[in-house]
């Protein structure tokens, strides 16, 4: 049966890490389709689709980070264990694999490395306004912080007609979430940034720290907000080194 959250390729017997990967608010699971072919045989990426995008595009949007990870951790939870889990979150993607690993540990399963990038930590402060503007004003403070969206797209009515009311979603979801205090968690958490993001930088990211009672670091990347995107090859390089040191178990 086919699985609505996620978009993932047919189980490999060679696959000894399973990569969950998060998309930023407006995105879908084609972001991270090309990471498939690109990181070696022995990941298993799965990108997540969320509900009102892509084939889903007829069903509600989410505006609650809570019911979006409740989505998430069924699927998983629901398929297979693989040997190692790990999880890559960008911008909105971040926060919700922030949660998304606290509510797989509540279920039992073990997350064996976090990967976020392009967002402030979760008890940090997140503007809370924005998904109430205007459109016209929505839009321009967006395009401000993040960039990201093409000005062919800005002025394209049919695509921002379909685009529009799912950035304004994934933004409520994020800019309504309130942070819960927890322990710090046992596993690593790699934090990657741009050294033009005009949203977040290495300041920022160091504040992931907190969230870690295990191994932390910071990599900064050339570019904006969208880095993984515009320097991905390095980006990858980076996440095989990562999963290699942390997810793999050597005989």
């Amino acid at each position: 049966m086919n699985d609505p959250w996620f978009v993932k390729p047919q189980r490999s017997l060679a696959a000894r890490v399973r990569l969950v990967c998060l998309p930023h608010a407006g995105g879908g699971s084609a972001i991270y389709q090309p990471w498939a072919g690109e990181l070696p045989g022995w990941v298993e990426v799965w990108s997540a689709r969320l509900p009102g995008r892509e084939s889903r595009i007829r069903e509600p949007l989410l505006t609650d980070v809570r019911l979006l990870v409740e989505g998430l951790v069924s699927s998983i939870a629901a398929a297979p264990p693989a040997p190692a889990l790990a999880i890559y979150g960008h911008s909105f993607g971040a926060l919700l694999g922030y949660e998304l690993a606290h509510a797989l540990a509540a279920r039992g399963i073990r997350t064996s490395l976090l990967m976020v990038s392009g967002r402030n930590a979760p008890h940090r402060p997140q503007p809370n306004n924005l998904h109430v503007l205007p459109d016209d004003e929505f839009l321009r403070q967006l395009v401000e912080l993040y960039g990201g969206i093409p000005q062919e797209v800005l002025e394209h009515r049919e695509l921002m007609a379909l685009l529009l009311p799912i950035l304004r979603a994934d933004i409520a979801a994020e800019e309504t979430y309130r942070y819960t205090e927890r322990r710090p968690a046992p596993w690593p958490i790699i934090a990657y940034g741009g050294t033009e993001d005009r949203a977040i930088g290495r300041e920022e990211m160091e504040h992931w720290r907190a969230m870690t009672a295990s191994h932390f670091e910071v990599q900064m990347f050339p570019g904006d907000h969208f880095f993984i995107q515009s320097n991905r090859a390095p980006v990858l390089r980076s996440v095989e080194e990562q999963l290699t040191r942390w997810c793999v178990t050597r005989p």
